[in-house]
Order: structure tokens, then C-alpha cells, then sequence
């Protein structure tokens, strides 16, 4: 009765043109898109240059399974759709997952697609009527696109009503007005992992379906409870609705506690759903006052793997799937618990006076896509420029846990690798802020320098500590400021003294600086570069004429493109550009060879995959991109450095065999050496460095998720090969 009535209010507003959201305009501040590294999002246009598609659409039925038991009522058809050339490699995840929907009552029908066009994936759906009441799309499938308000998105909305009228008055791909019979007929959740570049698109999804049957399963739990964490423009939330469906809700909303540190400590404590209200990106959380309360980035969420299943994300184009790395799609590709969340893929969320009609339903027992389609079907017309980039990102047909329980469940954790090693961990920092990212150079006389980016002034600002054999000094900020200085790296000049490179935002956009260590202190920022575009990734290098060597990705040229600089006797040279083509070229890294020639690795998509690229400077030229990897499969963040023989080397990630594994090849000066492969175990093997000892022992070293935990691994190159990977 209830819904009915709902939806009677619905169309009551609709028909008299007054919008109940409307009447108070200036009450409820918009979900902003704020990104301290300044990016901005893809276009219509980028998006359809990298995924040009095929236009033939072709699909294969492949199964259809029905209920061993009477399904309960509400039941009905789900359409699995599985991205084709996807499914050999995930057949037995989603076999399981195809059993697990019928166990709760759906009829399941898998099909495999490829080619098409957004018209000929809805017009799939629309043959599935009146059977169909969900869709679940794996791997990448056809993106629907609309324009409003000067903004571009993708709207999975026109998947879900399948009877309304969506136009494209000008032609141009775009959709830009819905009329008609708009209420959604069903349900549609996203399962993509191809825009995620630290992990492997097939394992990440194996894992995704092995975590949703644990949870099935009722062998992944976490404390039935909710948080909602909501930052100072909409404190007055409060629960947002979540007691609805939660007896138990922990409510942020102390302007003093909504900050970054906070928020990453929560999703520590185990929830079993998260209501995140924060301005921010697809990859970040910035909590304000913006200066003070922080930012959340992508790789935090990756690398904390949040104790929380179900995700609301308020929190501005979050679920911009077609993003890399975008954060809606990292929260539930994590490691061990992630496995749905909502969110927009444009300015805007889920309007705070229409949280009931979600948490209510949801409550009351309904799948996550029920409960979704049950507010869209209220509110998506109510306000398109709040609601028409709404989407779910992984499995709508899940439900909570059944039951409540009070606050304090614990669930036991995992052991992972117990190890005993012979390397002495020495703790260089206490902060109860976060510190990440550092960076290490010896200088001549064995002072061991450490810099890193720290969030202990509630923004990130360059630390730096050295050691001296007995103990380390008291981290000293570098050229501190109130705006963001990220991705320290550290050199040692021919003179023995020690340069840090980094990119900040502090003129409004970002650009490179250094800084020098005299002895006692370390010298005022010197801008390095000067552009309005994004100067970032900074790698540095030295060499034996007393001359520093930057690196750096800049987007100065409308796509990403590696330039370089030196510094002599204290002044930055105007950069120099060593790449042009249209392909984007990332994570430079530099080193100097035995005859002072100057070496630049990156990896590029300019041959549609992901391979490495490298470019040297005799001391008048730079050469021409060189690509010194072709396999198919993705070669990425190469890492390099010169032995005492002269070989330059270089180490990277590859995923290659399915998984992330650590490869390198060496130049003798003459050439290439075939790919040499470090690791094999089935773990993420992921962070390479690369350094060689004065004896010519090379050492490499990364993070490895193969035990359970992430720990730290080593193997070293003495001639003959490189040793078997120890902890």
C-alpha cells in the first residue's frame, strides 16, 4: 500500500510541474566534483576514440536455468550477459554464480555478446519482457551516453526502462531527453573490471564471484551494522534512513571527526553497509574544509580493503565506471569484502529527502536491485540533474544478512603468510596520519635518506628522515604549503647531495618541484616545471657531471606525453617533450648509463595495449621511442637502473600469464635481452625497485598478496640469474 501510494505522489508531482525537490533549491548543496590532482573526466569523444566497438552485434545463448524449487514470489528471469571473449576465462565463476541466483529463486539465462551498439543491447532486454526483472552486464559491454547541463555521462537508466522514449535530438550519440513511460521495468548491475589497472581484469573478477558466493554462503560476514559518514555540507543527514534497514548505525557527522583519517579508520572497524556523503571524483574523497579535512584516494581504498560490503556512495561521479581506476569499482573489487555499491556517474547522488524510499524497501527484505528500482521509479524524473547518472556497480540480487545483531560481532581474520627473514624492519615514522609513498638514496658518506608524502598536517605535504647507522632523525617537513605536494623521489647529485622531486598543487595546478638537503636543511621549493595543464609522475636520476635529471608525464598536449629536464648549477631547464604520439605515456621512470647517456622507460597504449617504451640522450638528441616489449597482455610501471658491467636494466609488472608478475631484460649495449621472468607464484606481484650494489648484485624487491596478507618480497641477480623470491 505504501508503494502505491508513493508512486501516486510521483506522478501527482510530475503532472502539476511542481517537484517536491524543488521547493527549497538552495537547501541541499550538489555533490561537487573536486580532484586535487586536477584531472577532469572523459568525454563522450575519448571514451568512443579508445572503444570504437564493432557495430555487428553478435550473441550466443549458451545456458538457462531454472529453480530446483518453487520460486518465491516477486521471483523471475535474470539476464546474465557476459562480454565474450571474457567468458572462456571466467566460465566456472559464473557457473557458480548462475546456481547461486537460482538457489534464491531466479530463473537465470546466460548469454554471451559481443559488438553492438547501446540500441541493440537494450533492444536484447526488451525481448526478455515480460519475464526479465534484472540484468547483471560482466566485462565491457555497450555504454549508453547522455548530455545535460554541459555534462556528458553514462545513464544505465536506459537499460532499466525499457518502454519510455530516450531521443537524441542532435545527432551526435548522445542521448538528451526521455519521455513517455519512464518508471524502470528492471533492475541493472555492472560487473567491469577493465578500467582497473592494479589488479588483473580475470582474477579480479574470479575473486569478485568467489567473495559473493562466500557471502551467500553465509561464510563471509562482517557485524551487521551501518555507517553513515556525512561531511559537513550535509551533517544534518544524520542516519540518512539506514535505520530502516540497520538497528544498529553509527552516525560521523562532527565536523571535527568527518575528515580523511577518520574516514579510513572506519572502514576499518567492519560494517556491513557504508553511507559515504563527501564532494569528490572518480577517484577521490575530499572532506572539507578542503585545506584541513583531507582526501581519500583510489589506491588507499585498494590497499586498506575496506570491512564493508554494500556501498552508497554520495559522493560525486564515484561510479563513473568508464573512469580507470574509478573508486566506485574499487570498493568491491578489493581483496575480501566488497561486493556492491550505488553511485553517480555525474555531478550529483541519491537526493537526501529520498533516502527512506531506499533503505525502507530495502529493509523490508528486498535485493539490493529491487530496493533501487523502487526509488528510481519515485525519484529518477523528480530531479534527472540529481538522479540520472544512478548506477549499480556489482551484483543487485544480493540481499542483507538476514537477522540483526547488536554492535561488537567479531569475525575472526585471516593468518596469511607467517614469515622469518633476515631483513631488520627499522620504523621511521610514528604518525598517527598517514604516510605513504617514500622514496630512498644513500649518499656517499652512508647517510640512508627517506621522503615521503604525508598526511599529518591533514593535507599531504613531503617528509623526509635519514639515518645514520644508530638511529633515525626527526622527519622534517619539505617546503611545506596548504595545498597537496604528492610522489616524492629521491637522487643523490654527483656532489653527494641529496635532491627530492615531487608534483604539487599549489599553484592551482599541478606542476613539478625540487628541493635540496644542504647538510641542515633543506632549500625552498624550486619549481621545476610551469604549465597550465598537469605536470605529474615525477622520476629523477643523476649523472656524472654534476647534472640532476627529471622526468614526468604532462598532459600539456591534450593526452599524456613523457618530457624531461636537467638542472645545472642550480637553474631547471625549459622541458624538453620525448614522446608525440596520440597514445597516452605514463610512469616514467630515468637512469644514466656508464658513458653518461641518459635513459627514460615508460609504458604506453599507442599499439592498443599496454607495452613499454624507452627513449636515451647522448648528450645532443634524444632517440626516437624505442618499444622494447609486444606481448599482448598488459606490460606496466617499468622501474630501471645500470649495472657496474654497463647493462642497463629494466623490471616491470606484466600480466602476462593471468596474473600480476615481475619480468625484466637488460641492453648490453648492443641489445635487448629476451623478457626474463621473476616470479610465477599466482599472487598479485605488484611495486617493483630496482637497485644494483657496488658489487653488481642486483636486488628487486615488490609487494605480494600470495600468502594471504601483503608482504614484502626480494630476489637478486648475481650473473646466473635471478634467485628464487624469499620474504
Amino acid at each position: 500500500m505504501l508503494k502505491i501510494l508513493g508512486f501516486l505522489i510521483a506522478i501527482l508531482i510530475l503532472a502539476t510541474g511542481i517537484s517536491a525537490l524543488a521547493q527549497k533549491p538552495d537547501s541541499v548543496v550538489i555533490t561537487r566534483w573536486i580532484d586535487p590532482l586536477g584531472r577532469r573526466p572523459l568525454s563522450f569523444s575519448q571514451y568512443k576514440e579508445a572503444h570504437p566497438g564493432s557495430e555487428l552485434l553478435s550473441v550466443a545463448a549458451t545456458y538457462r536455468k531454472t529453480p530446483s524449487l518453487a520460486p518465491p514470489t516477486g521471483a523471475g528471469e535474470v539476464a546474465l550477459i557476459v562480454e565474450a571473449s571474457l567468458y572462456p576465462h571466467i566460465q566456472a565463476s559464473l557457473d557458480q554464480y548462475a546456481d547461486d541466483l537460482t538457489l534464491q529463486g531466479y530463473t537465470v539465462v546466460l548469454d554471451t555478446m559481443s559488438g553492438g551498439t547501446p540500441p541493440d543491447l537494450r533492444g536484447y532486454l526488451q525481448s526478455k519482457l515480460p519475464d526479465i526483472v534484472g540484468a547483471v552486464l560482466v566485462g565491457d559491454l555497450p555504454v549508453a551516453w547522455y548530455e545535460m547541463d554541459g555534462e556528458e555521462f553514462p545513464i544505465d537508466y536506459y537499460f532499466m526502462d525499457l518502454n519510455g522514449t530516450w531521443a537524441d535530438s542532435s545527432g551526435n550519440g548522445l542521448l538528451d531527453s526521455h519521455y513517455g513511460a519512464t518508471a524502470p521495468e528492471i533492475w541493472v548491475g555492472r560487473i567491469v573490471t577493465s578500467r582497473l589497472t592494479w589488479g588483473d581484469e580475470v582474477a579480479l573478477l574470479r575473486n569478485y564471484f568467489e567473495k559473493n558466493h562466500a557471502y551467500r554462503e553465509g561464510l563471509l560476514t562482517l557485524p551487521r551494522r551501518a555507517l553513515a559518514f556525512d561531511d559537513d555540507d550535509w551533517r544534518w543527514s544524520g542516519s540518512a534512513g539506514l535505520e530502516l534497514a540497520y538497528s544498529d548505525v553509527t552516525v560521523v557527522n562532527d565536523s571535527l571527526q568527518t575528515n580523511a583519517v577518520n574516514y579510513k579508520s572506519k572502514l576499518g572497524d567492519g560494517f556491513e553497509f557504508v553511507h559515504i556523503m563527501s564532494h569528490s571524483c572518480p577517484w577521490v574523497h575530499t572532506f572539507y574544509p578542503y585545506n584541513y579535512g583531507g582526501s581519500v584516494y583510489n589506491f588507499e581504498i585498494n590497499l586498506l580493503d575496506p570491512q564493508a560490503f554494500f556501498y552508497n556512495l554520495f559522493a560525486c561521479s564515484n561510479a563513473r565506471f568508464v573512469e580507470t581506476n574509478n573508486l566506485g569499482n574499487w570498493y568491491i573489487f578489493v581483496d575480501t569484502y566488497g561486493l556492491w555499491a550505488v553511485g553517480s556517474t555525474k555531478t550529483g547522488a541519491m537526493h537526501p529527502w529520498t533516502f527512506d524510499d531506499f533503505y525502507s524497501p530495502l529493509g523490508s527484505g528486498d535485493c539490493l536491485g529491487d530496493a533501487f528500482k523502487t526509488w528510481y521509479a519515485l525519484w529518477a524524473e523528480a530531479d534527472p540533474y540529481w538522479h540520472y547518472g544512478m548506477t549499480m556497480l556489482g551484483d543487485p540480487a544480493l540481499q542483507r544478512q538476514s537477522g540483526l545483531v547488536t554492535s561488537g560481532q567479531e569475525e575472526p581474520q585471516g593468518q596469511g603468510e607467517i614469515i622469518t627473514t633476515d631483513w631488520t624492519a627499522h620504523r621511521v615514522t610514528t604518525s598517527t596520519f598517514s604516510d605513504g609513498q617514500p622514496a630512498i638514496a644513500i649518499t656517499p658518506s652512508g647517510l640512508v635518506h627517506v621522503a615521503w608524502a604525508s598526511g599529518r598536517n591533514v593535507r599531504s605535504n613531503i617528509y623526509e628522515s635519514h639515518y645514520n647507522g644508530t638511529s633515525w632523525s626527526t622527519p622534517v617537513a619539505i617546503a611545506p604549503h596548504e595545498y597537496w605536494d604528492l610522489n616524492p623521489e629521491l637522487v643523490v647529485d654527483g656532489s653527494g647531495i641529496p635532491w627530492v622531486v615531487w608534483h604539487s598543487f599549489r599553484d592551482g595546478t599541478h606542476n613539478i618541484y625540487s628541493s635540496y638537503f644542504s647538510g641542515s636543511n633543506w632549500s625552498p621549493a624550486m619549481r621545476v616545471s610551469s604549465f597550465d595543464a598537469y605536470d605529474l609522475e615525477p622520476a629523477v636520476a643523476a649523472d656524472s657531471l654534476g647534472r640532476v635529471w627529471v622526468a614526468f608525464k604532462s598532459w600539456r598536449d591534450a593526452n599524456a606525453n613523457i618530457y624531461t629536464t636537467c638542472n645545472t648549477s642550480g637553474f631547471w631547464a625549459p622541458p624538453t617533450r620525448i614522446t608525440t604520439d596520440p597514445g597516452d605515456d605514463c610512469n616514467p621512470s630515468i637512469t644514466v648509463d656508464k658513458d653518461g647517456n641518459v635513459w627514460v622507460f615508460w609504458y604506453s597504449n599507442r599499439n592498443e595495449d599496454w607495452d613499454l617504451y624507452a627513449s636515451n640522450y647522448d648528450g645532443f638528441a634524444w632517440s626516437p621511442p624505442e618499444r622494447i616489449t609486444s606481448d599482448v597482455s598488459d606490460d606496466l610501471t617499468p622501474v630501471s637502473t645500470v649495472d657496474t658491467l654497463g647493462n642497463v636494466w629494466v623490471l616491470w609488472k606484466s600480466y602476462r600469464d593471468g596474473n600480476a608478475n615481475i619480468y625484466s631484460k637488460y641492453y648490453d649495449s648492443s641489445s635487448w635481452s629476451v623478457p626474463i621472468q621473476i616470479t610465477t607464484d599466482s599472487g598479485e606481484d605488484l611495486s617493483p625497485s630496482l637497485t644494483c650494489t657496488p658489487s653488481n648484485v642486483l636486488h628487486c624487491t615488490w609487494r605480494t598478496n600470495k600468502g594471504g596478507n601483503w608482504e614484502i618480497y626480494e630476489s637478486h641477480y648475481e650473473g646466473a640469474g635471478w634467485s628464487a623470491p624469499s620474504p
